[in-house]
């Protein structure tokens, strides 16, 4: 296999890739036999990809494209298995890890299709690889537990030094926990038992004690980083936001939280953790679940891959009304949910890969602003805060706290300019107490309708300020209107195709030198 792979990277994008992949399973133990059935399927595919190399058809092209991005994705995915501690590569992530390869088996066959393979035998093939791999997993999953479990036995002072050698944390121990409860049926009653003695014997070596395991409880073993190992770094070099893959797939942000002995702190987290991760809302970013017994404790997003509304709306300014519109409907369901944001401002309104507009980085405010916790701590954000936010009788703020910095968001998004920014702290919070809007700046033109919004959203008696229902007909009106006239609406973006703006090109005669859209969506 080796000298097959040296061969095909000579000759096909991704060669070199698939080198490193076949270096990297000859690494492996019980996952071998899985991983060389899908090696040897590349392998096979890879002569006919280096023939259309060059070639011009968009099928064939594709084809390589999409080849080239397996490899390298089962390269990082390999790597990323191999990594893990003999605990959690012996009895943890069987099932995912066996998902994983069928994917990347279907992946293949999608290359095979676009090459114009034949599909009738690739359909047969394909089931039975899958009863393959479901065989070929089990076995290999009962024979490391079968191995643990006569360590265990016959040398558990061995097994101890094992637990302390192996580097094995709590968070990997955690991670096993959750194995037991969430997929515990699917193993035989023997098997159960050893692990339930593994996670026994190796608490005990630690001396530690494992936290209950909610339902939002992420395993670490689930990430994979788009950084080859982002927290082996100095706890000073900690970023703010790191970006990934959980398994399957889903593209992720992780934002990590310093450890805190505070058991409040702690107990925060947990609770604010449950709270985000049961919302479900179009336009509220996802919370796919946290981790609270890593260090640091990770909090696991959903992704937005085209930024805040503050930087998108600087080129997509077509499309303002209708992203506030997603950001109010998403703000009501927030207050549905009896969630206060206290924390709304433009880069906190998100864009997602397919332009929708998402609410975000409401709760955990014990976090942002603690010095011990964030590794990036946010001093507290005056320029959005409503009148009744400086009132010690309610510094929390309530709904029509919100409204009011919704409506400091649109004057942002229509200036570029964030509220007050032209005076200093102790001014501006004197003309927020008075009821004072801030200071259009000089040559800036915010449409009348927009205006008139604003001073709805932002009275400074909250009992006078619009309310979020009807904020959102208007918005629903304004959109409507807005979409209406981007059905011809040249794009900031000059592609001929905008997937940031969800929209579709309409190209005018080759002699106009202009490109127009056509909306593909509404909302």
């Amino acid at each position: 296999m080796q000298a097959a792979a040296i061969v095909v990277s000579a000759i096909v994008p991704g060669g070199d890739a698939l080198v490193k992949v076949t270096e990297l399973v000859s690494e492996l133990h019980g996952s071998k036999p899985m991983f060389e059935s899908l090696l040897k399927h590349l392998q096979e595919v890879a002569p006919r990809l280096g023939k259309i190399i060059n070639s011009t058809v968009s099928t064939e092209q594709k084809a390589v494209q999409q080849y080239q991005e397996l490899v390298t994705n089962l390269q990082t995915l390999l790597e990323h298995h191999l990594k893990r501690n003999f605990v959690l590569r012996a009895v943890a992530y069987w099932s995912s890890l066996k998902d994983e390869v069928q994917q990347f088996k279907t992946q293949l066959d999608q290359v095979k299709d676009l090459m114009d393979l034949d599909r009738e035998i690739n359909i047969l093939a394909n089931f039975e690889q899958q009863q393959q791999l479901s065989q070929q997993a089990s076995d290999a999953q009962a024979m490391d537990i079968a191995a643990l479990r006569i360590l265990i036995e016959s040398q558990p002072a061995e097994f101890a030094q094992l637990i302390k050698r192996e580097r094995v944390t709590v968070a990997d121990l955690s991670d096993l926990k959750n194995e037991i409860k969430t997929n515990g049926a699917a193993y035989t009653e023997e098997d159960a038992r050893t692990l339930r003695t593994v996670l026994e014997s190796a608490c005990a070596a630690l001396d530690v004690k494992l936290p209950h395991i909610s339902k939002w409880y992420l395993p670490t073993g689930d990430i994979i980083y788009d950084d080859d190992d982002p927290f082996s770094t100095n706890e000073s070099e900690l970023r703010a936001l790191y970006t990934g893959t959980i398994i399957l797939g889903s593209k992720v942000t992780v934002k990590p939280v310093r450890t805190s002995d505070n058991p409040d702190d702690v107990k925060q987290f947990n609770e604010h953790a449950r709270m985000w991760h049961e919302l479900r809302h179009p336009h509220v970013l996802p919370l796919y679940g946290a981790n609270n017994s890593s260090d640091p404790l990770l909090l696991v997003l959903g992704r937005a891959e085209l930024g805040n509304f503050r930087d998108y709306l600087a080129t997509h300014r077509h499309r303002i009304w209708s992203l506030f519109l997603d950001a109010a409907r998403g703000l009501a369901y927030l207050h549905k949910n009896n969630i206060i944001h206290n924390n709304l401002k433009c880069n906190n309104l998100l864009v997602t890969a397919e332009g929708v507009g998402v609410v975000s980085d409401f709760l955990f405010a014990f976090v942002r602003t603690s010095s011990a916790m964030s590794v990036k701590p946010q001093a507290p954000s005056y320029h959005w805060k409503a009148p009744e936010h400086f009132d010690p009788k309610h510094p929390n703020g309530r709904v029509e706290s919100d409204v009011y910095a919704l409506g400091m968001c649109l004057f942002e998004a229509f200036t570029g300019s964030t509220p007050y920014s032209d005076v200093d702290e102790d001014t501006a919070i004197e003309r927020i107490r008075s009821g004072q809007l801030p200071t259009v700046p000089s040559g800036v033109n915010v449409p009348t309708e927009a205006a008139d919004l604003i001073k709805s959203m932002c009275a400074r008696q909250f009992q006078q300020r619009e309310k979020l229902h009807n904020v959102i007909g208007t918005l629903e009106r304004l959109a409507a209107r807005e979409c209406a006239r981007n059905g011809l609406a040249q794009c900031d973006c000059a592609s001929p195709s905008c997937s940031a703006c969800h929209r579709s090109v309409r190209q005018q005669p080759a002699n106009s030198g202009r490109s127009y859209m056509t909306r593909s969506d509404t909302t």
